[in-house]
């Protein structure tokens, strides 16, 4: 695998730093974002990186085996208890679902110190 295919699951305080990272990195095809909120910070990003927007997070998790990597930085148990169900109904094997704790792990490791989810992702769905 040259490259890795990438979705993110809500673009903003958390996501949005997240996803500059992302699209900077030579080895990651960003293959979309979901995210709600229009306004988000990482909408725009993604919209000028032509990466294709969508406003509900299942609509992302639909791409199925295209995606490797879908991250979850919504802060929503609702939204990782959804996206689980939905891929082992589909009987997706291949896509990695990695929640908020280990994408802030991630992100911590990257900025040498800890990064705390803005409360505001605690509840965007």
């Amino acid at each position: 695998m040259d490259r890795y295919t990438v979705g993110l699951i809500c673009a903003g305080g958390s996501g949005a730093p997240l996803l500059r990272r992302l699209l900077d990195a030579p080895f990651v095809d960003v293959v979309g974002v979901a995210d709600f909120d229009e306004g988000s910070p990482g909408i725009e990003m993604a919209r000028e990186a032509k990466v294709p927007v969508v406003d509900h997070f299942l609509d992302l998790v639909e791409h199925g085996s295209g995606i490797d990597i879908l991250i979850d930085v919504s802060g929503s148990q609702k939204v990782g208890d959804e996206v689980r169900r939905f891929l082992h109904f589909c009987g997706n094997t291949h896509t990695v679902f990695v929640h908020e704790r280990v994408a802030l792990l991630i992100m911590s490791l990257c900025a040498g110190s800890r990064t705390q989810a803005p409360l505001e992702n605690m509840t965007r769905y």
